[in-house]
């Protein structure tokens, strides 16, 4: 059944390919740590946000470092050792999961249904579509901004649809319906603007933040990866001075590296992978398959309990 699936995602990946008119000759597909981790083998120091002058570049043969790609769906980690100067080696296959960015999309959303309640706020993102764009768009600037040292309240715009939407269909004033909820001293309403505890904002965090954590400190125990030297901040979500902060705290032993432009670290990195795609000389495999196999049973060759109850069929 697995061989099955995969069969059918590359035919399906192919066809696509061919409707893009790609040949399948010119493309060459590149796995998103290697990639991160190609491109920032050639970061200069002076493009790092660190001010130490440390990049994975200086790393002598058998350093081990983790790759931490936290990108907007997903959490990608990895382990690679430096090989030579040009190659490397997978040493732990990518692991993770879905708590990405997103996830702290997710949880701003669901505070404003607190605020609005969730039929009002279903229906403010349906009849003001536009104005929800831009709470979102603001509130994704907010989301790379939010430091642990920011001012206490973190002021942004609140579309006047929002608020009128929820007078009406809640019958309250705005500041009213603030006050009914957990967050009445957390949240502030000035004219079209909200000001928001950075209290509130640590929350909207902290979900993605821990399992993150948690994660790479789970990763860190294997056996394979005792003596890593750095962990590699890559992806959208690593821009985030709050999960930069968290994993710093976290890891206080390990080099923290994050590229100037941890978003476009893939892509770059994709570019330089295609001219050099034997730069990874040993991956690992997440799964494994094999196939069962039998041979006939026999009584004075092989131990009764070994015995498959179909027939005169046992387990090889």
């Amino acid at each position: 059944m697995h061989y099955y699936f995969f069969r059918h995602f590359k035919m399906s990946l192919f066809k696509q390919i061919g409707r893009a008119g790609i040949k399948k000759e010119q493309l060459t597909i590149a796995l998103e740590p290697e990639a991160a981790s190609m491109y920032c083998r050639h970061v200069p120091v002076d493009t790092a946000v660190d001010a130490d002058d440390v990049t994975i570049a200086q790393f002598p043969e058998g350093t081990k470092y983790m790759i931490l790609d936290a990108g907007g769906g997903t959490i990608d980690i990895t382990v690679h050792e430096v090989q030579d100067e040009n190659t490397l080696r997978e040493v732990v296959a990518a692991n993770g999961g879905g708590w990405g960015g997103i996830m702290v999309d997710k949880a701003f959303e669901d505070f404003l249904k607190e605020l609005a309640g969730k039929d009002v706020f279903e229906q403010f993102k349906v009849q003001e579509t536009e104005d929800w764009l831009c709470l979102q768009r603001e509130f994704e600037v907010k989301k790379r901004e939010i430091r642990i040292n920011s001012a206490r309240r973190i002021l942004m715009h609140l579309p006047a649809s929002f608020v009128e939407l929820c007078e009406k269909e809640r019958k309250l004033c705005f500041t009213d319906i603030i006050a009914l909820t957990r967050y009445a001293e957390l949240v502030e309403i000035k004219r079209d603007k909200i000001k928001i505890s950075k209290i509130v904002f640590f929350y909207l965090f902290g979900d993605p933040t821990e399992k993150t954590v948690m994660y790479v400190k789970r990763i860190l125990n294997y056996n394979e990866t005792k003596d890593i030297k750095a962990i590699l901040m890559v992806g959208g979500f690593s821009e985030s001075p709050l999960l930069q902060h968290a994993v710093k705290e976290a890891f206080p032993e390990e080099k923290v590296l994050i590229p100037s432009n941890p978003s476009s670290t893939v892509l770059r990195g994709a570019l330089m992978f295609g001219h050099n795609p034997e730069c990874i000389t040993e991956r690992i495999l997440k799964y494994t398959y094999g196939v069962n196999t039998t041979m006939p049973f026999k009584a004075w060759r092989h131990p009764i309990e070994k015995k498959s109850g179909h027939g005169r069929w046992g387990p090889m």
